[in-house]
């Protein structure tokens, strides 16, 4: 796969970024910022649990929407680095590696999400705590979600975007 990404035209690697970009956007935009505006009451977990169990499918679609977007982070990484590597290889493997971290963070707080379904199925967790608990447990990664592991993936997305502008300003602009 690397060789034939290493012989595709830049702008056909440009179009496949694009692509992945835009799946990102979409992905994102249903799994991180509409269903949890529409699940999640900030402070209330009794009600959170409540709609997460009653809007469970919807739920489950933007934890697959979510997997998705930090899947396509991979081979934009890849992509990155091909498209920059022509202007200056440090910067675009340091990008590519900021894009890969993001994306185990985005990862292990992915994983997170899956727990309420676990705790509120039927299984033995189920009947093993008071409901208090049970909802207390089943709403902190939605009180996680929004704390600073989000703000540094947004942090190392922006560093990624803002070199990679840079990378492109530099190289298909030059005087």
């Amino acid at each position: 796969m690397i060789d034939s990404i290493g012989e595709t035209s830049p702008r056909r690697l440009a179009r496949m970024a694009g692509l992945l970009y835009l799946i990102n956007i979409i992905g994102g935009a249903f799994a991180i910022g509409i269903v949890p505006a529409m699940l999640v009451v900030s402070g209330d977990a009794a009600a959170t649990v409540h709609n997460i169990q009653t809007h469970e499918l919807l739920y489950r679609f933007s934890l697959v929407a979510h997997l998705v977007v930090t899947v396509t982070n991979v081979p934009l990484a890849v992509i990155f680095y091909e498209l920059f590597k022509v202007v200056n290889r440090r910067l675009a493997l340091l990008d590519a590696c900021f894009i890969l971290v993001a994306t185990a963070i985005e990862a292990a707080g992915l994983l997170n999400q899956f727990s309420p379904l676990v705790l509120l199925g039927s299984g033995p967790t189920a009947s093993a705590l008071p409901t208090p608990q049970l909802e207390a447990f089943a709403y902190l990664p939605s009180a996680l979600s929004g704390s600073a592991t989000a703000s540094l993936r947004c942090s190392l997305r922006s560093i990624s975007l803002l070199s990679g502008t840079w990378f492109s300003d530099r190289h298909f602009f030059r005087e």
